[in-house]
């Protein structure tokens, strides 16, 4: 489900990633809450817990996410086995939800850092030469004889 979930909200795409690989590694847990008077569950909350990586081009980009949900246990078993299939349904469109915001962040953070390191690299360049004499900047320095 949660590559269903992935899958569909990847479908327009991340920003400025053209191909890459998105991998993920999912973890779940139920834990039944509270119990009615004959020790049955009355209330259960499953969670689950995701470790990926998005690697396109030379950059890798890797997070964790969580969420949990909670449902009532129905004493018919097709009623629970509906209400937990529901639950997980939804847990892991929030989960994927999840992924693609914390992605959608890093990007624009990877993005933004290629700026800044482009912008630093260009301005620390030495400059090319004028190509019209003209062009050059002639100092007076005291000692020294002048271009003309």
């Amino acid at each position: 489900m949660l590559r269903r979930a992935l899958l569909d909200q990847l479908a327009p795409g991340l920003p400025g990633v053209e191909s890459g690989v998105l991998t993920a590694t999912l973890g779940e847990s139920i834990n039944r809450l509270t119990t009615r008077r004959d020790g049955s569950a009355s209330r259960t909350s499953i969670r689950a817990n995701a470790q990926y990586t998005l690697t396109y081009g030379k950059v890798s980009l890797t997070g964790k996410q969580s969420v949990e949900t909670n449902f009532n246990v129905t004493p018919s078993a097709f009623g629970d086995v509906a209400a937990q299939t529901a639950a997980r349904d939804r847990l892991m469109l929030s989960l994927a939800e999840k992924i693609l915001n914390d992605l959608k962040i890093q990007l624009i953070r990877e993005q933004e850092q290629s700026k800044d390191t482009e912008a630093e690299e260009n301005a620390n360049a030495p400059s090319a030469a004028p190509s019209d004499p003209r062009d050059e900047t002639i100092l007076t320095v005291p000692g020294m004889a002048q271009k003309e």
